[in-house]
């Protein structure tokens, strides 16, 4: 049985499809760890190709983040962490609503 599947994250970049990202889910004894890789893209420089740049673990009670995660994020990290983490939430159905813009703004005190 093979325990690890392979996905593509494909981005439009100057109107042109490029494969950007490699996800791989890796099914554990213990748990999944889903891990976001640099492509083998031309857009990436010679040490990022391939190599690991975010991971997150489902034990079964909950999401644990790897190390390489810091508590502040530069954008580009926090857009890799968003791929990922929407990854996780589409394949395992953990929430599935909808975000809806409040036209009339409202102030909360009014609200009480």
């Amino acid at each position: 049985m093979n325990n690890k599947r392979h996905y593509q994250v494909l981005q439009k970049l100057n109107g042109v499809e490029a494969h950007e990202y490699d996800i791989i889910v890796e099914m554990l004894p213990d748990g999944t760890k889903y891990t976001l890789m640099a492509s083998n893209s031309p857009e990436w420089s010679e040490s990022y190709i391939g190599s690991e740049l975010i991971s997150a673990f489902d034990d079964g009670n909950g999401i644990v983040l790897s190390e390489k995660v810091n508590k502040k994020l530069t954008y580009y990290e926090f857009a890799q962490a968003t791929i990922l983490f929407d990854f996780v939430n589409k394949k395992e159905n953990i929430y599935s609503g909808r975000i809806l813009r409040v036209k009339e703004e409202m102030n909360i005190n009014e609200s009480q």
